[in-house]
């Protein structure tokens, strides 16, 4: 007698965590984050013992929610600072979270910083501001996103920069210390080839997890996620939870959504959705009303993931081979 078994699949979704009985796992792929490559003691060291010990230094952190390894990396660095001479005091952190276009959103990445960083007693750390041009230490990462590679928050003056490179599944996968203007070839090619996820098969429905709170708190947000599905994939079920309890977004995300006006990055996102949900069937999970997902997303509306489930096996069948990414940040499916 052959075993069933069941799995469970759980995605982050708000604050919260959601899940589904996916059945047996015969037909089943769930793809966990890699774990981080943290190996990256000497480049830290040699950022570090460049700087004179005693003095004032600026960190500027360009910070991405949910990437498996990157407060760890801030704590690292800041345990080498401290080791060769300065003290919390002489640290001053600022955070920028420019990515996502929201106050709200900002602030809540900021307090995410400080939480963990002021266990290792630095106070200083605060939002970047716009008269904010220089740094002493840039960290930024490097990561696919929405359609593109994104890499650094451009600062006028920086004296270096450490770039962690994101793989699938929004893992540090390694990090690049040195001018940008220097690497940036080196980075681009990384990304492409961190964040491809190959498969062997062919799959019929796609499961895209992500951070959760707090960027899947507004639409304009999270929606930059469905870039993890490729332009050559299509025929496919595509199941994506976003809570999206705090709304839409901003004013000028919701004019480009009613295509009232069509601006350059969010006008970019809404057309990439539009693009995948022309050649698959996107099942989005979230407390959006039914008839915006509908109307404007020209999607699927599920209250919860089991309901996404069963009507992506409606389409498909009960033996459809399903792909779980269970964090899509910083992912590229192609060829599934």
């Amino acid at each position: 007698m052959v075993a069933l078994y069941v799995v469970d699949v759980w995605l982050k979704y708000g604050r919260t965590e959601i899940f589904a009985d996916f059945g047996s796992g015969d037909n089943l792929r769930v793809v966990e984050p890699p774990q981080p490559s943290l190996d990256s003691s000497q480049s830290l060291d040699g950022v570090v013992g460049v700087l004179d010990a005693g003095q004032p230094v600026t960190l500027v952190v360009d910070y991405v929610a949910g990437l498996k390894g990157y407060l760890e990396l801030l704590e690292t660095l800041v345990d080498k600072l401290s080791i060769n001479g300065f003290t919390p005091k002489d640290i001053e952190i600022r955070v920028t979270a420019w990515r996502y276009f929201s106050e709200h959103v900002e602030r809540e990445c900021i307090s995410e910083v400080a939480s963990h960083l002021r266990r290792r007693g630095v106070e200083k750390i605060s939002g970047l501001q716009p008269d904010q041009s220089e740094a002493d230490i840039l960290v930024s990462p490097a990561i696919f996103w929405g359609g593109g590679i994104t890499t650094v928050h451009r600062l006028e003056k920086v004296y270096t920069s450490i770039i962690p490179i994101i793989s699938y599944g929004g893992a540090v996968a390694e990090i690049l210390v040195g001018r940008p203007q220097d690497i940036g070839d080196r980075i681009s090619e990384l990304v492409m080839q961190r964040s491809h996820l190959a498969s062997e098969e062919a799959y019929d429905i796609i499961v895209l997890g992500g951070p959760g709170h707090p960027t899947d708190l507004y639409l304009s947000s999270s929606i930059h996620l469905i870039s993890a599905v490729g332009e050559n994939v299509k025929d496919k079920v595509v199941i994506i939870p976003l809570e999206c309890s705090g709304g839409l977004g901003p004013q000028s995300f919701v004019d480009t959504l009613t295509k009232k006006v069509s601006d350059d990055i969010f006008g970019r996102w809404v057309g990439l959705w539009a693009e995948r949900a022309e050649k698959n069937k996107i099942c989005m999970v979230t407390a959006t009303p039914s008839s915006l997902v509908e109307k404007l997303l020209g999607a699927r509306h599920a209250d919860t993931l089991d309901q996404a489930l069963t009507y992506a096996w409606r389409v498909k069948s009960k033996e459809a081979k399903i792909l779980v990414l269970a964090q899509s940040l910083g992912s590229r499916l192609e060829n599934i």
